[in-house]
């Protein structure tokens, strides 16, 4: 069975090396109305352009002050990949495209900062740590 929720939207399956212009959208989700944008997995399996695209759009498409990039997925801190199940995901996407692995923290960064972003929160708990990238003014955690 599959159940709608009134307040949570069905996925919307989009381009992210492409503008936010030519994304299929409902009106609503015009510049600065987006309250937040999750993304699970893809940054780590996907090319350079789509990454820096995906964290443009969302400068663009979420509320000022407010909005919240909400990404789940493995990642490197300070070059160091861990456990070794990631060590070993991270060598094998390597081997199948150069623009693949798991990025940098300080890479995400410096991409939400040119975006105008103001931190990162990060959680190391887990092997699969997650970044929320927002525009409040915070302190990495």
């Amino acid at each position: 069975m599959r159940v709608q929720l009134k307040n949570v939207r069905v996925p919307l399956f989009i381009d992210v090396t492409k503008p936010p212009a030519c994304w299929p959208l409902p009106m609503e989700f015009g510049p600065g109305k987006v309250d937040i944008i999750y993304n699970a997995n893809p940054i780590h399996i996907s090319s350079e352009a789509a990454f820096s695209g995906l964290l443009a759009a969302a400068g663009g498409l979420l509320k000022p002050a407010t909005g919240i990039l909400f990404m789940y997925g493995s990642s490197a801190m300070d070059k160091s990949i861990s456990p070794q199940s990631n060590i070993e995901s991270d060598q094998w996407m390597k081997s199948q495209n150069v623009e693949w692995g798991l990025r940098e923290i300080a890479d995400l960064e410096k991409v939400a900062t040119a975006n105008k972003y103001y931190c990162i929160l990060v959680s190391l708990e887990s092997c699969a740590p997650w970044a929320a990238v927002d525009r409040k003014t915070c302190d990495a955690g």
